[in-house]
């Protein structure tokens, strides 16, 4: 989270931040982000947490799950 203490620490205490514009859309924009689900209601500000399984890991497949990574089985994995 982008917090005011943060934001003073980029800006003096980094070195290579000249200024930080915060945009926050609300939580029932029409903004939203992958998976573009509404039981799911994640907004670009609002997003997660995503598991991204690595080689050999499994997840189980519940059905909130299954909204989550519908398209990309379906996609790539020629799945579903």
């Amino acid at each position: 989270m982008l917090t005011s203490a943060l934001i003073l620490f980029l800006l003096t205490g980094a070195g290579c931040i000249d200024s930080i514009v915060v945009y926050a859309t609300p939580r029932d924009t029409t903004a939203r982000a992958f998976p573009w689900h509404s039981k799911i209601n994640w907004s670009i500000d609002n997003y997660g947490p995503l598991q991204i399984p690595g080689k050999g890991n499994t997840i189980e497949l519940t059905e909130r799950n299954r909204i989550l990574y519908r398209t990309i089985l379906e996609r790539y994995e020629k799945l579903v």
